[in-house]
């Protein structure tokens, strides 16, 4: 009796040894590199501390920026056409002057 009790418990745990070896065999290796990236990607206190250190940075530079001279460019046009008169019979019929106007600004930090 306690030989296939024996038996018994054998063969269940080489089945247990054998479906534990069918459940790895689809998984993929990866590299140590590509487990590191994995890992800090799926890590959201390390993603918490890039964003903070990407606003530190740009806040820097913001603050860097201002103390710097800056750039301003205007420039406008006006372009009126001459005043057109037409002789329509006896009458004299004078036109309205057509006017254009154009304005480009542009202001840069050097």
């Amino acid at each position: 009796m306690n030989k296939y009790i024996l038996l018994m418990l054998l063969l269940l745990g080489m089945a247990g040894l054998w479906a534990q070896d069918e459940a790895f065999t689809g998984l993929q290796s990866i590299s140590l590199t590509e487990a590191r990236e994995l890992a800090l990607r799926q890590n959201s206190a390390y993603g918490a501390k890039e964003a903070a250190y990407n606003a530190a940075r740009w806040g820097r530079t913001n603050a860097i920026s201002t103390v710097l001279p800056s750039l301003s460019l205007s420039g406008s046009y006006i372009y009126m056409d001459p005043a057109t008169s037409v002789q329509a019979g006896a009458q004299q019929i004078s036109l309205n002057n057509d006017m254009q106007i154009g304005r480009a600004s542009c202001r840069e930090r050097v």
